[in-house]
């Protein structure tokens, strides 16, 4: 199961950052299915590797401090 936590309209799509329900892993991912039991992901891994990446395709440099690490 992943939950939507944020998404960005980019030139050549929608990406979601979403988070895996059972591990906790953060994913940057193309799509993610209506129910959340499917996604397409590009990067997945822990806080301190994927926030940097996000951060570049949303084009801020936010720290979401209620994303537990």
């Amino acid at each position: 199961m992943y939950k939507i936590i944020r998404t960005k309209e980019t030139a050549t799509g929608k990406r979601y950052l979403v988070r895996n329900k059972r591990t906790g892993q953060l994913a940057i991912a193309t799509y993610v299915s209506p129910d959340g039991n499917a996604m397409s992901p590009e990067n997945q891994g822990k806080y301190g590797y994927i926030m940097p990446i996000w951060n570049k395709i949303s084009g801020k440099s936010t720290v979401f401090s209620w994303i537990s690490r």
